[in-house]
């Protein structure tokens, strides 16, 4: 049994398993669309989750030399308030979560 774990200690000693794990690094909202920048390796799922927890928007990223970027669409009716977003392995792994703050734009009307 000790041989068997020298053994298999060696191999990953030798041989280092690489995980890279999805991360979101930064999340903006501007002008009505919301931007997810991160980390990970080749595809990766997305979840936009609406301020009552239920999921909005899902959608799959593909990870080009270790980083993703994707600006959402314009998804209409969102409420001002903070939205949670998750980004994980394909396979539904290393989930890393964000929040993105949506404020309205403050348009000025003059009635004359």
């Amino acid at each position: 049994m000790k041989r068997m774990l020298l053994v298999i200690c060696s191999i990953l000693l030798f041989f280092p398993i690489y995980v890279s794990a999805a991360t979101i690094t930064e999340t903006s909202y501007k002008n009505g669309r919301i931007t997810i920048k991160g980390t990970g390796e080749g595809e990766l799922q997305l979840v936009l989750f609406g301020l009552d927890n239920n999921p909005l928007y899902l959608t799959t990223v593909t990870a080009e030399d270790g980083e993703f970027s994707i600006t959402l669409p314009e998804i209409v009716g969102l409420e001002p308030g903070t939205y949670t977003i998750k980004v994980a392995d394909y396979d539904g792994k290393n989930v890393s979560i964000k929040t993105v703050e949506v404020k309205l734009n403050k348009r000025s009307i003059n009635f004359r």
